[in-house]
């Protein structure tokens, strides 16, 4: 099955009993798009620079949710590809 099969019949929900199936293929897929989009050194600098802003909007004022989700976003993003 295809990345794009996995999502596709997550979507759909065809089997609750092969969701967990789906959710593991997905994550493979994303492992190896962040594999092949961040280098090592990439990730570390751009984990130091979300640790940095996550640092300022917990002690500063004036951040939204929107804010808050984003830097979520990025930091799964920038987050080592997980092993198999």
């Amino acid at each position: 099955m295809s990345a794009r099969d996995a999502l596709n019949a997550y979507l759909a929900h065809e089997s609750d009993a092969d969701q967990a199936e789906y959710e593991k293929r997905l994550d493979a897929y994303a492992n190896e798009i962040r594999a092949q989009v961040l280098t090592t050194t990439e990730r570390q600098f751009l984990t130091f620079a979300l640790d940095l802003a996550f640092d300022r909007m917990v002690s500063e004022d004036g951040f939204t949710e929107d804010d808050h989700a984003a830097l979520e976003k990025l930091q799964r993003m920038a987050a080592a590809p997980t092993s198999e």
